[in-house]
């Protein structure tokens, strides 16, 4: 048995006796630590190595989900439920939206699903993906002038920046404010953590008949003010241009969750940070609870428009299998 073998196999007791769970390749390709040494190891090798295992009968295949999970021969797990709300493993459903190389994927989930918080999340039920705190911004050549003109009509957020704080709109469960910036650029925060922007039909329906509204409020300021015909660039543009700046993606628990506050963050891209915590819920009506929220705070940098099919043509893949 070479040095690599014995690494591998203290490490594969490790995890199935210690850490009470299955292994896979991604939590030894392409680096694996044990007894505080580092070991590299590529895919091919890894593969060989396993399989040698299994015809030794050393090492069993646990299941297929969708990459092989193996076990030590004689210990048996069982398979991590598909909830019923479709959410089968919402760390790793997210992390595989992520357009990352293979390498640096498989480092992020190693790190991951080491981590203490995702043995508490792993077998709980989650609802459905949806948007929540979703930030959009587009330009007005002139439109803080105008604003700035009927300020006796506005409030001004803040004194220093002399940004306007144009409404704040609450449209089937959404709270929009709308804010003009010196710049011309007009920014809005959609809060709507309660109730989360599913991303199907329903859903962005409900997100693009509140954006139609907030245009429609300010179109309706432009005409009145008369400035239309003085400033051929006063025009607001279709909604589904507006750049999406950021929105966080992810799912609640489906069951309370009673232990201590916590808070844990990882970069996975460029533009991205999957973050997990504990939420309090308060529903009118209702005696606030603590929940589990998993989600990735995404910053598309695109036109919503684009932005939305991405999302929507990711999730199909998921789906599939993909």
């Amino acid at each position: 048995m070479t040095n690599l073998d014995s690494a591998l196999w203290k490490r594969m007791i490790q995890i199935v006796q210690i850490e009470n769970r299955p292994f896979s390749l991604i939590d030894f390709v392409p680096k694996f630590s044990i007894s505080g040494q580092e070991w590299s190891i590529g895919y091919g090798t890894f593969r060989n190595k396993i399989s040698l295992l299994c015809k030794q009968g050393k090492v069993d295949v646990e299941y297929y989900s969708p990459q092989a999970f193996y076990t030590l021969s004689g210990i048996k797990f069982s398979k991590p439920l598909d909830h019923h709300t479709g959410v089968k493993d919402p760390v790793l459903t997210l992390m595989r939206q992520q357009q990352l190389e293979q390498q640096q994927q498989q480092h992020n989930i190693r790190r991951i699903i080491n981590h203490p918080i995702y043995k508490l999340i792993q077998n709980l039920p989650f609802d459905s993906n949806a948007l929540h705190d979703i930030r959009l911004r587009f330009r007005v050549g002139g439109i803080w002038l105008l604003f700035s003109t009927f300020s006796e009509n506005y409030q001004r957020s803040n004194p220093v920046s002399k940004d306007i704080l144009f409404k704040v709109f609450k449209i089937d469960q959404l709270i929009v404010r709308v804010t003009i910036h010196r710049t011309d650029t007009i920014s809005l925060m959609i809060g709507c953590s309660s109730s989360p922007v599913a991303v199907d039909t329903d859903g962005i329906l409900r997100l693009t008949n509140a954006l139609r509204t907030v245009r429609e409020s300010l179109l309706e300021v432009i005409i009145d003010s008369g400035k239309v015909l003085q400033n051929s660039k006063l025009i607001i543009p279709c909604i589904m241009s507006w750049l999406v700046t950021l929105w966080h993606f992810g799912a609640d628990a489906s069951v309370t969750y009673t232990g201590e506050k916590f808070f844990a963050s990882w970069q996975v891209g460029q533009n991205a940070l999957l973050a997990v915590y504990s939420k309090e819920w308060k529903r009118k009506g209702k005696h606030a609870e603590r929940r589990i929220r998993i989600e990735l705070q995404e910053s598309p940098k695109k036109p919503l428009q684009e932005a939305l099919e991405d999302k929507r043509n990711m999730l199909e893949k998921l789906k599939k299998g993909g």
